[in-house]
């Protein structure tokens, strides 16, 4: 199989692509809902790969991301390390002198930003925090007003080919970073090497984990930022299920009809999450959907 050892990222999509062409990838925007198969995931991420080579990004740089949970973001996951970079996903939701540490601690050459959140980030970090970013780019389709120097998603990959020379990986290369919060001092960045997070999707695969296979529909609730949403998005590509990803800010009316429509079968996310949708379900007199099977909280 080309494109990697066996412990590292690049089968699971490699796997995904090829057995599970038709099985779809559902995202929330502002706009509504966008649909979209693995075989077309699989050009665009190629596409986002391509994009990052012609864009001059080191082959190993930190390339970061300041996203909410989406169909864009997921072809992060997978562009970005399978071509042997390392995704560094940034938490929007800490103070902003923590967010202005982690971007010019963590020296990423081009960051991914929402639409919604870019007056956020030019706002929490002063231009000297972004010296090491050779590029922004928006996630979607045009750029809002701003100061910073960025280009659209769908610019930035357009016109590249949707297939790519993917490297062979050690299973020892960092894949993945995220900064620790509520710890005492200033975030400490965590480093996830390939073997890692092969390993971790391995387990949650299991009965004894997640329990996924490729007749479930998995929404992840947790937040991206937020260890790689508790490794779902990988867990469900190996699984060859079906993805949902509720966008920015969802809330409890966005949830429930999202669960009904595209029959999610697997949630997870924090307590307040499901405590907001069970009083949303109670007020509405709404029962759980029949696909519905289990809640991961923590």
């Amino acid at each position: 199989m080309p494109g990697g050892t066996d412990q590292t990222l690049r089968p699971f999509l490699w796997r995904a692509e090829r057995m599970y062409p038709d099985v779809e990838i559902v995202s929330r925007t502002h706009d509504g809902i966008e649909r979209y198969d693995y075989a077309e995931f699989g050009g665009r991420v190629a596409r986002l790969a391509n994009a990052l080579d012609e864009a001059g990004i080191s082959d190993d740089a930190r390339v970061g991301t300041f996203c909410w949970n989406h169909h864009r973001h997921f072809e992060t996951y997978f562009g970005v390390p399978d071509s042997g970079r390392q995704l560094h996903t940034i938490n929007p939701l800490l103070p902003d002198e923590h967010i202005q540490f982690i971007v010019e601690n963590a020296s990423d050459e081009l960051l991914f930003v929402d639409p919604s959140l870019l007056e956020k980030l030019a706002g929490a970090a002063d231009p000297d925090a972004f010296a090491s970013i050779e590029q922004f780019v928006v996630m979607g389709e045009t750029v809002p007003e701003t100061d910073l120097d960025a280009t659209d998603y769908e610019s930035f990959i357009a016109g590249r080919s949707d297939e790519y020379d993917w490297p062979t990986l050690s299973e020892d290369r960092p894949a993945g970073m995220c900064y620790t919060s509520g710890t005492t001092g200033k975030p400490k960045g965590v480093e996830y090497t390939q073997q890692m997070l092969w390993s971790h999707t391995m387990a949650t695969i299991t009965p004894q984990g997640l329990g996924l296979d490729d007749t479930d529909v998995v929404m992840p609730v947790v937040p991206m930022f937020h260890v790689n949403a508790w490794g779902m998005p990988f867990t469900a590509t190996a699984a060859g299920a079906k993805h949902v990803y509720p966008g920015p800010s969802p809330d409890p009316a966005d949830l429930a009809h999202l669960i009904e429509e595209e029959g999610v079968t697997i949630t997870a996310g924090v307590p307040t999450v499901w405590l907001g949708l069970l009083e949303y379900m109670t007020d509405n007199e709404l029962g759980l959907a029949r696909s519905f099977d289990s809640v991961d909280c923590g």
